[in-house]
């Protein structure tokens, strides 16, 4: 049966037990562990140990996603994961994610977009869940990014971190939370040569934080497109850097750049803890989800 729209039920992270200082990284790219903190807002990042594995920290978040939505693995229709640092080419982590949970009778599969990769998981979610395909959906988002750095480049040794989110997906009528209001995807090949995988990871920070910047503010007010951005209470944008984040919260003068936000609208960061995993961002919608802590106000 088909839905009119689709809601968050559940919501989980995990991150991986190593904890990695900048100080551990400072002296291989000739930096001081202050210039690491200054610059991108990171203090210390999660990296996988000798051992774990992706789909570990995946099904671990997975996990806390079904138990906050009171839902049995057996129940899960689909699961969808977005990673672009998977160990083998397959089987699929989602796969993998889907043996340890014991959803048996779910489709799993993974979908690569990099940055982007857990908005178009979601999107798709979503679609799925509209049509009536599907009722129930995991979508995870999760990275081992680190295995995948030049730990030498002074331009991206620092950045990135290990770790997973996920949400599960149910049509709205059922869960009667985290209503998705509006969602949109968008691509621009042109700009692969920017950020892109090489040997390792290669990253032209400055190209990419001029394109970002805008393109992220030009989304943010097509997702708004109908609502009052006064009522926005709270943003969560793609944990890049803390410049970045500073700059894209501009896009509205009552906006609040802090780590738990009081300003009138709330940009959330958490990546000074976690470093940039693409994913992370999820953690940061739990307790407002769970609390109701923008009430009456939009949350993106």
């Amino acid at each position: 049966m088909k839905s009119h729209s689709a809601g968050i039920a559940g919501v989980g992270h995990a991150l991986p037990q190593r904890v990695v200082d900048n100080s551990a990284i400072a002296e291989q790219i000739g930096r001081t562990p202050e210039w690491i903190a200054r610059r991108t807002g990171i203090r210390t990042r999660h990296w996988l140990a000798e051992g774990e594995c992706l789909a570990d920290i995946c099904a671990k978040a997975a996990r806390r996603a079904l138990q906050d939505a009171s839902l049995a693995a057996r129940d899960v229709d689909l699961i969808l994961l977005a990673t672009v640092s998977a160990e083998q080419s397959f089987p699929s982590v989602a796969c993998r994610v889907q043996e340890q949970l014991g959803c048996e009778r779910a489709v799993a599969f993974d979908l690569s977009a990099a940055c982007s990769g857990f908005v178009f998981a979601l999107s798709t979610a979503e679609a799925f869940v509209l049509s009536g395909k599907y009722r129930n959906i995991l979508v995870i988002g999760g990275e081992s990014l680190a295995r995948l750095t030049n730990q030498k480049d002074p331009g991206s040794a620092h950045l990135f971190g290990d770790g997973a989110g996920a949400v599960l997906l149910r049509p709205w009528e059922e869960c009667r939370q985290g209503r998705l209001e509006a969602t949109g995807m968008g691509s621009d090949g042109a700009g692969g040569s920017r950020i892109e995988m090489r040997e390792k990871i290669y990253l032209d920070g400055k190209a990419v934080y001029r394109f970002s910047v805008p393109k992220m503010t030009e989304v943010i007010h097509e997702a708004m497109n109908g609502y009052d951005s006064d009522n926005l209470g709270l943003l969560i944008p793609h944990q890049a850097n803390r410049r970045l984040i500073e700059s894209v919260g501009g896009f509205h003068p009552h906006c609040s750049v802090t780590g738990e936000g009081r300003g009138e609208t709330q940009v959330r960061a958490n990546l000074g803890d976690a470093g940039n995993g693409c994913r992370m961002d999820l953690g940061l919608v739990e307790k407002p989800l769970r609390e109701g802590s923008t009430a009456g106000r939009n949350q993106g």
